[in-house]
């Protein structure tokens, strides 16, 4: 069998027959990676499905939780949904009757099984974290594997047990626990890890895949929206360490480099060195602790398991460290010399509980060096790799300029996306509408072109169906709208939102803003803004798109985050405003290094947001809607880069200059209502 027998429809439609035949015939030939550049509506949803059940093993990644439910919604039958613990209650605290301030339940996130004592939290958090641990009578592991969770990691030969699933990294798992009572992300879990198709988004499978291990390599991983590989591994690579992370280290205060003008290549070692010497120091420290731990009787056998936790999962040869350290540590006859003595004195706890408690309070200490030395070691050995591909953002506080945090970044992801992603899948299938350059985009992918096929799938809606027109009222970048307030522009932009939201009384829509100034600006400024206009946060923002679609008034969503991933098709949007040209933000280090490193990338991820934009109200053939941008460098960035966005969007354009003149929007007016299918 071919894999268009595995179609999940009867018939295919447009070019999907095509692409299945050529994924096949480069299969035939030895290759081993694909690249579908496929517009809106051209069906990417059942491709991903026919090619994962004819390989029967597969791994399919989205970049939001919408384009997941699409998947689950339209092919339930053939595919199980992972997300992460945030999306899940934990029962445990539920049903002890903890809730948060808000009075909602605590996610899986932040349930027990992840439960966190700091040194320096304040009494009264502290005291919360020790209740809720009290209720249980249970003392956080150093592991940090949930201490009443549900999976038993080792091998049980009982017949009785209950099997859940196969880890790749930790072999088979086993409920402890009937299904009643069992966590509900587990449950999921094991069900994605069971399931011959098992869909996440990018960030928590990285995680997943690379950290945990249970999800080893399947016969295909199908990227969907692929485009947005780059960004999702350069996130995931990326290391940041803040005060919280050190403070609990004697001397371990961040490099004060005071006035002095370094290179970032100077940053970065200066940096680099300083983490290579608290490394050193951490297995004394570490030692420190399970000598701590041992004078307080603590299990002997918990304290072995310790040792092999840090031997596996942080650094092999760690071990002996640890015991030299602790041999000098008896002769020298150690005793404590931190806080923790003194943080459990005045704990209200009485005498019989204050040992129990300082062990919860050192085992969690041992928990974040031995956390704190993975994350070095890790970061280390990737940076030294290759220096040069590094940039270091470091943030201070505003007030006294003290450094809060340092943020280490790759450039370029070529040399991890084989590790870190696509060794995942022995066959890799990228989708995305917006792949516009294919020797680009897999040389910043690191795939060999040797192994690659690229199919791309022609722009087929309409051109009448997708019209363009560009009213220009002005250059709207940051330093006209924000530096300089430019008070007339302002008022001409409401005013042409005004007038466009006119021109469709009945009809839904959507604005691109770009950031959430510009869309708290027409919220509050434009005539029909309470009425019409929807804003949101980065809470509610599904809550808002559900409400959006589902209201029988004429809403508009406002939004500077809706460019990818929503489907507004048919009457859901018919016309949508771009605001301005999304070029990347410039005063993000990474954009500006990247920006001056690449001289393509600047206007191939524009030209990307561009075409994403405009793809959001125009769904199939039959669809159409109205797309109107207001910045003047509109019509120039369009016509400098045609080739780009040709390649997905196939739509014709008219130049109004001299809008909101009332000769140009009745001009305006009688093209729309010459068109509009009333």
């Amino acid at each position: 069998m071919v894999i268009k027998d595995f179609f999940p429809h009867g018939e295919f439609r447009g070019y999907q027959e095509h692409v299945l035949d050529k994924i096949q015939e480069g299969l035939d030939r030895g290759k081993i990676n694909f690249i579908i550049q496929a517009p809106t509506g051209s069906g990417k949803t059942a491709l991903s499905i026919a090619i994962a059940r004819y390989f029967e093993s597969a791994y399919i990644c989205t970049n939001q939780k919408s384009l997941q439910k699409q998947y689950i919604e339209d092919y339930p039958q053939y595919v199980n949904e992972v997300t992460g613990r945030g999306n899940w209650i934990c029962k445990s605290l539920q049903e002890m009757g903890e809730k948060k301030e808000d009075g909602s339940n605590y996610p899986c996130s932040e349930g027990l099984c992840k439960l966190s004592i700091d040194e320096d939290d304040d009494e009264d958090s502290e005291n919360k974290k020790h209740e809720f641990l009290d209720k249980l009578d249970q003392i956080p592991e150093c592991d940090r594997k949930p201490f009443k969770c549900d999976l038993d990691y080792k091998e049980l030969k009982d017949e009785n047990t209950l099997f859940a699933g196969f880890s790749s990294s930790r072999g088979g798992l086993y409920w402890k626990t009937e299904e009643p009572e069992r966590c509900e992300y587990y449950v999921q879990k094991m069900k994605g890890l069971n399931s011959p198709i098992t869909i996440f988004n990018y960030n928590y499978f990285l995680i997943e895949s690379n950290y945990v291990g249970d999800f080893g390599e399947r016969e295909v991983l199908i990227a969907d929206e692929g485009h947005n590989i780059d960004f999702q591994i350069a996130n995931f690579i990326k290391f940041t360490f803040s005060n919280k992370n050190f403070k609990f280290l004697p001397d371990s205060n961040f490099p004060d480099l005071g006035n002095i003008e370094l290179t970032m290549k100077e940053k970065l070692e200066v940096y680099a060195f300083w983490l290579e010497n608290i490394k050193k120091t951490i297995p004394e420290e570490i030692a420190k602790e399970l000598l701590n731990l041992e004078k307080l009787n603590y299990p002997e056998k918990e304290l072995h398991r310790i040792v092999k936790i840090i031997r596996n999962n942080v650094d092999s040869r760690i071990e002996d460290l640890i015991d030299v350290c602790k041999s000098r540590l008896k002769k020298e006859k150690y005793e404590n010399e931190d806080n923790i003595p003194s943080l459990v004195a005045r704990s209200q706890k009485d005498q019989s509980e204050k040992p129990k408690y300082e062990a919860q309070l050192r085992v969690e200490r041992l928990n974040k060096l031995v956390n704190l030395y993975g994350k070095i070691a890790r970061f280390l050995l990737e940076y030294w790799k290759n220096p040069s591909n590094w940039i270091i953002d470091i943030k201070e506080k505003e007030k006294d300029k003290e450094i809060e945090s340092v943020n280490f970044r790759p450039i370029f992801i070529n040399e991890y996306a084989e590790g870190k992603f696509f060794r995942f899948g022995k066959i890799r299938v990228i989708m995305s509408a917006t792949i516009l350059d294919c020797s680009y985009f897999a040389g910043n992918m690191g795939l060999d072109p040797e192994d690659t096929v690229f199919i791309p799938i022609p722009p087929t809606f309409p051109p009448e169906n997708h019209g363009v027109y560009h009213l220009s009222i002005g250059k709207l970048n940051f330093e006209n709208l924000v530096l300089n307030n430019d008070r007339i522009l302002w008022a001409n932009l409401v005013l042409a939102v005004d007038v466009i939201l006119s021109l469709f009384p009945k009809y839904k829509g959507i604005i691109h803003t770009s950031n959430s100034d510009i869309s708290k600006h027409l919220k509050s400024h434009c005539k029909e803004g309470h009425s019409r206009i929807l804003t949101h946060n980065q809470h509610n923002r599904l809550e808002v798109l559900n409400h959006h679609i589902k209201s029988p008034e004429p809403t508009v969503l406002c939004t500077p985050s809706m460019t990818e991933g929503v489907d507004l098709a048919d009457d859901s949007s018919r016309f949508q405003i771009l605001i301005k040209v999304p070029y990347p933000d410039i005063s993000d280090l990474y954009i500006s290094i990247r920006k001056d490193t690449d001289k393509f990338f600047y206007k191939y991820k524009t030209a990307i947001s561009v075409c994403q934009s405009i793809g959001r109200s125009i769904r199939s053939e039959e669809d159409w809607a109205y797309t109107f941008t207001l910045d003047s460098r509109f019509p120039k960035y369009i016509s400098d880069n045609r080739t780009l966005i040709n390649e997905s969007v196939n739509f014709y354009e008219k130049r109004i200059l001299d809008f909101p003149s009332e000769k140009s929007i009745q001009k305006l007016k009688r093209e729309i209502f010459r068109n509009l299918p009333f």
